[in-house]
């Protein structure tokens, strides 16, 4: 349920096996599934011909805040250091950044901020080597795709919950507070966040 300063998570499992449960379904596979037509395919094809995307990975380094400000975001400046060790590790790797108009750029990347539709960037990870993005929509499309992840994971919920643990290599502080699903706001510096270093996720990438 939801207060005016929190989200207080069903117990149980995993978000769809809590769902499931409450209709009286056995527990489905946790795959998601996206359906894409010609224009999506088309369109994802022209971004990938464009900006002669051949081998690249992809990072969605902005999180949408409408219900939890930025709490399941990770620094900017650590996804600054994060690409730079990756373009100097892997030089043979584009880096394309995607995420809404307004998104924060990192420098370093190929640009594609408000370029493409949710299909199409779902399309791109598909085809890319990696995907780097933290919990939110393009996570879910990254399972439907079935692309090779890595994800900063906060504490407004935990991987168990919301996330895809046996799929994603996720890196994720299991602080006291977590799950917290506070609505904006947090006591604690946001640790859950702060304490994941870049050279963690660097490893993690590299693995």
């Amino acid at each position: 349920k939801a207060t005016r300063k929190r989200f207080i998570w069903k117990q149980g499992g995993h978000a769809i096996d809590v769902m499931a449960k409450r209709f009286g379904c056995p527990t489905p596979l946790r795959d998601c599934e996206l359906y894409f037509d010609d224009t999506d395919l088309a369109g994802a094809d022209r971004l990938i011909r464009e900006h002669r995307l051949d081998q690249y990975m992809v990072v969605e380094p902005e999180t949408a805040r409408t219900w939890f400000g930025d709490l399941r975001a990770w620094p900017l400046v650590r996804w600054q250091a994060l690409i730079q060790q990756l373009g100097q590790a892997f030089p043979e790797l584009s880096i394309a950044q995607i995420g809404l108009p307004q998104s924060r750029r990192l420098s370093g990347v190929i640009d594609l901020c408000g370029k493409t539709s949710f299909r199409e960037a779902a399309l791109l990870l598909k085809h890319a080597v990696l995907f780097i993005g933290t919990e939110g929509g393009l996570m879910h499309a990254a399972n439907a795709v079935n692309a090779g992840s890595v994800i900063v994971w906060g504490g407004v919920t935990l991987p168990e919950f919301a996330g895809y643990p046996d799929r994603h290599r996720i890196i994720c502080r299991y602080v006291p507070c977590a799950p917290c699903g506070n609505r904006g706001w947090c006591p604690y510096q946001h640790r859950c966040m702060d304490e994941i270093e870049t050279q963690e996720v660097f490893r993690a990438v590299c693995d």
